[in-house]
């Protein structure tokens, strides 16, 4: 059965090798609806942790002990573990787009349609950074929001900065464009992506090659890549790794997946309490250890959902739909949100003097709550404007790589 979901990561293009013909439904065929609801969880999970974190003062300055308000920070401080979610959730759709169909591999459709869904998203984000950024310094500054806290966001706007960013050499080359501390993300996984895709075609074309090229590029990853690079690809690599598992996820109970997932998060968030008292490697590894915990407990739910996924029905009711709307900007959202939200709180802060670090009251819940939507608002607005175009984009540029038009599906 056909689901109508919709997973910002899905590389194959209408009309290329890798979207033509019937073929036999693999393991993953139902899991559309799961990865639409991780997508969408891991972005709001990251949007509340960001905004919560800008307008409220930690839990332990709270006077308050409430289960509510328990509840509230211990969900909205979930950020690492929507980095981990997000990670671990598009690691198995690269190795969803990469897995062999119908004979060989559809590279070309495969990069035009990278190229397409990255810069579909990258451009209108930098661009909107680059007015609210320069509006939000120069204009609505007054309380040091873009200066006085470093730790939170430090904003860069000069030309070799943003010529970087376009060609995705941040973190490596350049620091993050503007206030947009969540580019590194992007970079990262534009770069696994990169490397893997080559390693695949290495393997399909020269195997022997390419498992030299496979034990190199470990080797070089090592040594030539920050050590927060690597310990985030392995991560990535968790979501492959489930993915490849396929038809033996049927041996995963969703019963035992799910208190285990519990204690991973339990742990994890205990560790992340414990990072702030390390520093140098030991910050650094234990904040590996960290993620690592959250990732693999969450990708063993991936694991057992992957063998419930073809009795999934409830892709048509309301919440899978609301899940399927809200996925469908998740990508714009999770990636362009963060100047929208330094701008408005800045606009905020100046006109109406609403305090930065606050214990929550009425007049900051409200402001979390509107600041919220108002970034949701702007991550739909830059899908209508520009990301919902990529699938066309991808079409031209496949065109233009193959020099003809792509054969078009049978009736």
């Amino acid at each position: 059965m056909k689901t109508r979901l919709r997973v910002v990561a899905s590389d194959a293009v209408p009309g290329s090798k890798s979207a033509r013909g019937p073929r036999a439904a693999p393991a993953h065929a139902g899991m559309a609806p799961v990865l639409a609801s991780a997508s969408a969880a891991a972005t709001f999970l990251l949007v509340v942790y960001h905004v919560r974190y800008l307008l409220f003062s930690s839990y332990a300055t709270v006077a308050s002990g409430s289960l509510a308000l328990s509840a509230f920070y211990f969900v909205s401080g979930l950020g690492h573990q929507a980095f981990a979610m997000y990670f671990v959730t598009h690691g198995y759709l690269f190795a969803r787009s990469i897995a062999k169909r119908q004979g060989a591999r559809d590279y070309a459709a495969f990069i035009a349609n990278k190229l397409a869904r990255t810069y579909a998203v990258l451009l209108p984000v930098l661009a909107l950074g680059l007015v609210l950024d320069l509006a939000g310094s120069r204009y609505l500054n007054g309380a040091g929001l873009y200066t006085a806290f470093p730790d939170f966001s430090v904003v860069t706007l000069d030309a070799r900065t943003l010529l970087g960013q376009l060609f995705v050499a941040e973190p490596f080359l350049v620091p993050t464009f503007g206030s947009n501390g969540v580019l590194w993300v992007f970079a990262y996984e534009w770069w696994f992506c990169c490397l893997f895709l080559l390693l695949a075609y290495l393997l399909d074309r020269w195997r022997w090659l390419g498992v030299a090229a496979c034990v190199g590029a470990v080797l070089g990853l090592v040594r030539l890549f920050p050590a927060p690079y690597v310990a985030w690809l392995l991560i990535w690599l968790v979501g492959a790794a489930v993915l490849l598992c396929g038809a033996s996820a049927r041996v995963v109970p969703l019963r035992l997946a799910l208190p285990v997932f519990v204690a991973a998060l339990t742990v994890s968030r205990y560790m992340e309490s414990r990072v702030a008292l390390l520093d140098g490697a030991d910050a650094l590894r234990f904040s590996f250890i960290k993620d690592m915990s959250f990732a693999l407990g969450f990708g063993l739910v991936l694991l057992a959902l992957q063998g419930r996924a073809g009795r999934t029905k409830h892709a048509r009711s309301p919440p899978g739909r609301l899940v399927a709307t809200a996925n469908r900007f998740s990508y714009s959202l999770f990636f362009g949100h963060f100047p929208v939200m330094m701008f408005i709180v800045a606009a905020a802060t100046r006109l109406f003097g609403l305090p930065l670090k606050h214990a929550p009251d009425v007049v900051t819940v409200l402001a979390f709550v509107l600041v919220t939507l108002a970034m949701y608002a702007a991550g739909w607005g830059v899908y209508l404007v520009s990301e919902r175009h990529g699938p066309a984009l991808a079409r031209m540029l496949l065109r233009r790589i193959r020099g003809r038009p792509p054969l078009q599906e049978g009736p």
